[in-house]
């Protein structure tokens, strides 16, 4: 009685604490069940080319965010090249270079990044006075001391000051030029020439006819967050006020704080990709917002701000979730296991047989598990009678058994492939060797109890393990245990509770249920 009241004080003492800490998760942390990771923005672009020297080079920008973004995941296709990625290769930008190629040689490069998108302030650091007196001077393609230039923004801006003049020269290229999506940007005269222009000519545009009022201005690059394929960046403009800096979009028109939509990769008069000794170069931006994959998940988990999602099963590598979310479902099998043997009554080969065999069988699927193991187990009961009268030894004589499984192993194998039957070309080597530990059990039990009483504990063993095999394909289940690992405490607690049962088995009542019948 002492054992058993300790053995229900600590089930009682791990119940509650596996309560607690599923409560703390789910109220304090909202780690539920339903919970998924939402949809991001996946950006990728793809550099296609042939290298013509062992010099080529080929340079992409790459984001830092701002804007309200932040880069969560980042990865390259290197296609086998020197990777190197510079903070700073023009002013405020990051890039990566590839280099080490070879003459006449097809690459195709690529980086993606994950974004976490949202709403914020311009992160352009304040420029120093070298920086402001560079960005107020003229360039080839940003013509700010031209005549037609210099009137134009006379003409615009007037008497206006501050963020007026701004929103006024932004209403003008908006108003006046005709933005078109493709064909190659021109210069900021041109384009006020012709009143149509790329967003980067309009936006060149725009920077000229502030420079031509002493403002201090200068493009920015980047793609706009919406599900899109395109061939180069997206532009805009951004001017300093002497206090910030002001975003400028000519294309659509805003002055000040942009849509969460615009997310910036670099900042300068620059093309997203150079290549140095390149031919047939090509340039491909996707955009489009899915779920993250796995791998993923686990990086973001990783760097997560909150200490539950850092220490929880999530930040695990993609790879090793699979195998920790079958491990945490061994447990639970072992106390199914332990119910049908303690409560039920089924006699099985052992504890580990029927959980092995509901592995194999979530390997095979359950009709061919169990097709495999019939035949195994009648390839060995055969084999085993033939050899019975041979007198030998029991090692040579389980030896031989266990050949004649492996024959019939790959004979199997063999008439699945011919005959285009996958479920048979898809066991593994793990399943195979769980069935024939199973036929070499079934022996044991023949030699030791028999031929029928093997037989008996072969079915229940079977039926257990199909049990199992239901069990290890319910995802709620795997799930639930993923994000609440310490579930596995009311397991032990219920292992505790009945490893005390002494009452009747439900075979046992069965057995004797004439003696509970009442006497005519």
């Amino acid at each position: 009685m002492r054992e058993t009241r300790i053995s229900q004080w600590i089930a009682v003492a791990l119940i509650l604490a596996a309560v607690a800490l599923v409560t703390v998760k789910w109220l304090v942390a909202d780690i539920t069940p339903g919970r998924s990771t939402p949809p991001m923005w996946h950006v990728s672009v793809r550099l296609g080319f042939r290298s013509t020297k062992t010099q080529s080079a080929v340079r992409l920008f790459l984001p830092r965010g701002g804007h309200g973004h932040t880069i969560a995941h980042e990865e390259f296709a290197d296609d086998n090249l020197l990777r190197q990625v510079s903070a700073s290769a023009t002013s405020r930008n990051r890039s990566v270079t590839w280099r080490g190629m070879k003459a006449d040689q097809s690459h195709v490069l690529g980086y993606s990044a994950w974004v976490h998108s949202g709403s914020g302030a311009n992160s352009e650091l304040p420029p120093d006075a070298e920086r402001l007196h560079k960005l107020r001077h003229t360039t080839k393609m940003i013509q700010s001391d031209d005549p037609v230039i210099r009137a134009q923004a006379a003409s615009v801006v007037g008497e206006r000051q501050g963020a007026k003049r701004l929103t006024s020269v932004v209403t003008f290229v908006h108003d006046t030029v005709k933005s078109v999506a493709g064909g190659s940007a021109v210069s900021a005269v041109r384009c006020l020439k012709s009143k149509e222009g790329t967003p980067r000519s309009m936006s060149r545009l725009v920077c000229a006819l502030l420079r031509a009022q002493r403002v201090p201005c200068q493009l920015v690059a980047g793609v706009l967050l919406e599900d899109d394929v395109r061939t180069h960046a997206f532009y805009w403009a951004e001017a300093w006020d002497g206090a910030q800096w002001v975003s400028l979009c000519p294309t659509n028109g805003y002055v000040g704080e942009l849509p969460e939509m615009y997310f910036p990769l670099f900042r300068g008069d620059y093309s997203l990709a150079r290549f140095r000794d390149c031919d047939d170069t090509d340039v491909l931006v996707t955009v489009e917002r899915r779920v993250p994959p796995r791998h993923v998940q686990s990086q973001l988990a990783r760097h997560s701000p909150s200490l539950f999602d850092r220490f929880s099963l999530a930040s695990l590598p993609s790879d090793t979730q699979q195998i920790v979310g079958l491990l945490l479902l061994l447990p639970v099998g072992a106390l199914m296991v332990a119910c049908f043997r303690n409560l039920v009554g089924l006699s099985t080969f052992g504890i580990f047989m029927p959980i092995l065999l509901s592995l194999a069988f979530r390997e095979t699927q359950l009709g061919w598990g169990l097709f495999y193991l019939t035949m195994l187990v009648a390839t060995g009961v055969v084999g085993r009678w033939g050899l019975d009268r041979l007198k030998l030894l029991m090692i040579p004589r389980l030896a031989t058994v266990l050949t004649l499984i492996v024959s019939m192993m790959i004979g199997l194998i063999f008439f699945g492939s011919r005959f285009g039957i996958h479920s048979a070309l898809s066991v593994g080597l793990f399943p195979m060797v769980i069935m024939t530990n199973a036929v070499e059990r079934f022996f044991v039990s023949q030699s030791e109890d028999g031929t029928a009483h093997a037989i008996k504990e072969s079915l229940t063993t079977v039926l257990v393990a199909s049990c199992g095999f239901f069990l290890f394909h319910w995802s709620w289940l795997r799930s639930v245990l993923f994000i609440y690992p310490e579930l596995l405490l009311v397991v032990v607690a219920l292992l505790l509770l009945l490893g005390r049962y002494s009452g009747y088995r439900i075979m046992e009542l069965w057995r004797f249920r004439s003696l509970a019948q009442e006497p005519a």
